[in-house]
């Protein structure tokens, strides 16, 4: 699903969490938060075998719009 879709009607599918992390959906978190429209969130579990802190956490996302280009 493209941001575009949103606009017609359709929801992004929820994104699953352990507790702050994201563990399936990052890029629909971000896609959600570029176009301002809210996404639901489940309870996740995190695989076991990763054991370093994970590169996308549950933040809020500060746009630039020089990222937009």
């Amino acid at each position: 699903m493209d941001v575009g879709n949103e606009e017609k009607g359709d929801r992004f599918p929820a994104i699953k969490v352990d507790g702050n992390i994201i563990v399936d959906g990052h890029h629909r978190y971000i896609a959600s938060r570029i176009a301002n429209i809210p996404i639901d969130i489940v309870p996740g579990t995190r695989a076991m075998y990763k054991t370093r802190e994970p590169s996308h956490r549950l933040i809020d996302l500060v746009l630039d719009e020089r990222d937009l280009d």
